[in-house]
């Protein structure tokens, strides 16, 4: 395996904090903040794990400055580098029976094997188009006005045009520079936050409410680097359960008819999702429905037939197996939340084709009686091998025990399987010699993956390998 690196090697010290329009990749890429530099180690550590020919596409897409994408093939290293750690065997890419498209990855977990396709869920189109232009002002009243004693507060309408920058420019300077901050700092300092000066500008659909905020008389006098201060973002509603059902449906038929089990791993980037919103996007929303019986109504909860496994005419999508679901896994953000927040794989109870056993914490539900099961899964520290206090210690130490780890593990697979050979589900009814050779290359394939690991160790104990 070519070892390569995600982010180039260089000592950074900009601790600034990101700026308006930048990506989040690009601030991770260039921070010096903690615990960016640890999650930069991790990512390259994931990063190096991909097969040569992978690392190419992923680079390009995490780079990117489409966020979604970003975060989409953030997603899918994440998801690799959890089967990995687990000992899972991994094919990208793979050719389905009926030639529709590729799923993102043929897992063989020993005992059970799946398609894995991965899918995120988070802003449409048109709101990550309106992100896009108000990047783009806040990024140009950022980087073009400069006043010597006022910073700027500001919340924004976002149309689906963009207004004249030159003309935004020209209005706000010559408000600022119409305002006295002695003045302004005394009426706040008698009435409060209600007593500074405010501007609505107005242009086609475009509304700006600015706020001017006075700087504390050591700074004034000259400009800083950037003149917001504070940012106010609209909130809208978002149909969080009809995009997660949509996004899913999607995915559930792309393939046409399946050899195997089929998990969509959906990663859940909306702040409405949650385990209820989950359960009725699969089982139907929680409603009331209400009867005569003789002259006494009647109500008793029930559900509505729009879901992902239930509809008017009985069960639906009994092709997926289950939703491996991530709730607002993003590291980008919070870095922490890969190692607290693990996906959740919700096993489908009418499914043709079920999947055994994996890594991840699952949840079944009883066909008829409805009841709830949770079965714990490994916790991301232990699946990683990483100390639960990882943001606050020194991350390599732990990288040497993880690997440590897994080679433990890989060893105990093979005498396993040396031991009592398993038959790869669908396979059984194949030629000996066809099963015989599988099981040698699923040995062959544990064997290199232990070599993979030993030679990963020695190259970072020589500093080789950072």
């Amino acid at each position: 395996m070519n070892v390569q690196r995600l982010f180039a090697s260089y000592e950074r010290t900009d601790r600034s904090v990101i700026r308006p329009g930048e990506t989040h990749f690009g601030f991770l890429d260039r921070t010096a903040i903690e615990p960016f530099p640890r999650l930069r180690q991790l990512l390259d550590r994931w990063f190096s794990d991909l097969p040569d020919e992978q690392q190419a596409e992923m680079r390009t897409r995490l780079i990117g400055k489409d966020e979604r994408q970003s975060l989409a093939a953030f997603w899918e290293l994440y998801l690799h580098a959890c089967m990995r750690a687990a000992g899972y065997g991994i094919d990208f890419h793979p050719h389905t029976p009926e030639g529709k498209g590729h799923p993102d990855f043929l897992v063989d977990a020993g005992s059970t094997s799946f398609y894995l396709e991965a899918t995120i869920v988070g802003s449409s189109d048109a709101e990550r188009g309106n992100a896009r232009r108000e990047a783009k002002v806040q990024a140009a009243i950022d980087s073009q006005i400069r006043s010597p004693n006022f910073l700027l507060g500001l919340s924004a309408e976002i149309p689906s045009s963009e207004p004249s920058i030159p003309r935004l420019k020209a209005s706000i300077e010559g408000w600022l520079n119409e305002l006295n901050p002695d003045q302004v700092q005394a009426a706040f300092d008698q009435a409060g936050w209600g007593a500074l000066p405010r501007r609505e500008w107005k242009e086609g659909s475009w509304t700006i409410e600015l706020t001017a905020y006075p700087k504390r008389p050591e700074q004034r006098g000259h400009p800083s680097d950037s003149s917001i201060g504070f940012i106010s973002s609209g909130a809208g509603w978002l149909n969080d359960v009809g995009r997660f059902r949509v996004a899913v449906a999607k995915k559930a038929k792309h393939y046409g008819k399946l050899d195997r089990p089929l998990v969509i791993a959906v990663l859940c980037d909306v702040l409405g999702m949650d385990g209820d919103t989950i359960d009725q996007a699969l089982f139907g929303r929680h409603q009331v429905a209400v009867s005569l019986r003789g002259q006494e109504v009647v109500m008793r909860p029930s559900r509505g037939h729009q879901a992902l496994w239930r509809s008017a005419s009985g069960q639906v999508n009994r092709g997926v197996a289950g939703l491996l679901i991530g709730i607002r896994i993003n590291p980008f953000r919070n870095p922490a939340t890969i190692l607290e927040r693990a996906p959740r794989l919700w096993h489908n109870p009418w499914t043709t084709m079920p999947v055994g056993p994996l890594c991840w914490p699952t949840r079944r539900f009883g066909k008829d009686t409805g009841d709830v099961i949770d079965e714990p899964g490994v916790p991301p520290t232990e699946l990683f091998g990483v100390p639960a206090g990882w943001l606050d210690e020194p991350y390599p130490p732990a990288w040497i025990r993880s690997l440590e780890k897994q080679i433990a593990q890989h060893e105990k697979k093979v005498d396993d399987f040396r031991a009592n050979p398993t038959v790869r589900p669908g396979m059984e009814k194949l030629p000996k010699e066809v099963i015989e050779k599988q099981q040698q290359e699923r040995i062959r394939h544990l064997e290199k993956e232990i070599e993979t690991f030993k030679k990963n160790i020695e190259k970072y104990k020589t500093g080789e390998l950072k």
